[in-house]
């Protein structure tokens, strides 16, 4: 009897539970979060803002299982601080400097989607290959004196052997939330994680990170 009980009230549950109706939606995203460089020796890293902003698209194979990607333009980097030490008459001096490193893709993500949900309420978890292309590239090292600066530091300087492609792997999870009868209002988080080096940086191979929030609208076709 019990057996009888839990196999009904788990059929129930997954009669309840429901997943998007397959089909194509097509919208905008927007992402906000920090990017960092790895494994190039970069000291007192703080990393920077960076914005994504472009298109997403969704296509459901079946109510459960689907296709998203987006095509993206990104800004990654970083930036750091530190001090020069030089000695002089009076001792050591120091010389305060700020460095940045302003990286600018455009990505087109892959990722199969998995999606779960009641009603119009879907939780989702999605992950895949993305394909970056390179726009701009530069360091810059800033130093507070400008005599000093003049002679030993650099503004918008192309950072050296940059890739014009790049590859990362892109995970991550959010909801959906149907909120017209052809409109889907999407939440994220996600995690792009460089597999290639996207150029050097104190002549060590750099890899770009991106964690961030992501927003938009999809629009069912």
């Amino acid at each position: 009897m019990r057996i009888l009980l839990f196999t009904f009230g788990t059929l129930l549950l997954c009669n309840s539970l429901c997943g998007q109706s397959p089909g194509l939606a097509l919208g905008g995203h927007f992402g906000i979060g920090q990017a960092k460089i790895s494994k190039a020796n970069i000291n007192n890293q703080t990393g920077r803002l960076a914005l994504q902003g472009g298109l997403s698209l969704n296509y459901q194979f079946v109510k459960n299982f689907g296709l998203y990607g987006n095509i993206l333009f990104s800004g990654k980097g970083s930036r750091a601080s530190g001090n020069d030490v030089q000695s002089t008459f009076f001792g050591n001096k120091e010389f305060p400097f700020e460095q940045k490193y302003n990286l600018y893709y455009i990505e087109i993500p892959v990722m199969a989607k998995l999606s779960l949900g009641i009603n119009n309420f879907y939780f989702k978890a999605f992950a895949g290959p993305s394909i970056n292309f390179n726009v701009k590239g530069t360091e810059s090292k800033i130093y507070e004196d400008k005599d000093y600066h003049e002679q030993n530091g650099y503004s918008d300087r192309e950072i050296q052997g940059l890739n014009l492609m790049e590859y990362s792997f892109c995970y991550g999870g959010g909801i959906d939330v149907e909120i017209a009868q052809q409109s889907i209002f999407f939440l994220e988080v996600r995690n792009n994680i460089g597999m290639n080096t996207f150029g050097k940086i104190n002549n060590l191979d750099a890899f770009n990170q991106y964690f961030g929030l992501g927003l938009g609208i999809l629009y069912k076709y």
